[in-house]
């Protein structure tokens, strides 16, 4: 990586993390990417073992369900998407808007997508 590569890294670290919004990233396969601390206190989780997983391993089967649905209907339409849905946290329901954003790489593949909520 060279320095030009580095600074935008940094950058862009310092700006996910003092967001206010809970921002996460996952492949195409929904799978977690990257999350920024204010996402893993969300889930009580620290970000290493949020990494690699998928809703399936943190939410109930029936939520993990509607949010793989979510992520597929975004990629499949490739078109950013406002949700309405409900955050479980500490036992409690907690109505929230979540914004769902199609990643794609320079040749226009889907690989993924953001989520900010």
């Amino acid at each position: 990586m060279n320095e030009v590569e580095m600074d935008f890294e940094n950058t862009y670290r310092l700006l996910i993390e003092n967001l206010p919004q809970r921002i996460f990233q996952k492949d195409s396969n929904s799978v977690y990417l990257d999350c920024n601390q204010n996402f893993a206190d969300a889930i009580n989780l620290p970000k290493d073992q949020i990494i690699g997983k998928t809703d399936f391993d943190f939410f109930e089967k029936e939520i993990a369900e509607k949010y793989r649905s979510d992520d597929k209907r975004v990629l499949d339409s490739g078109k950013i998407e406002n949700i309405e849905e409900i955050l479980f946290q500490n036992g409690e329901e907690i109505p929230i808007k979540t914004t769902k954003i199609p990643i794609t790489d320079k040749n226009g593949n889907k690989v993924g997508l953001l989520g900010l909520f």
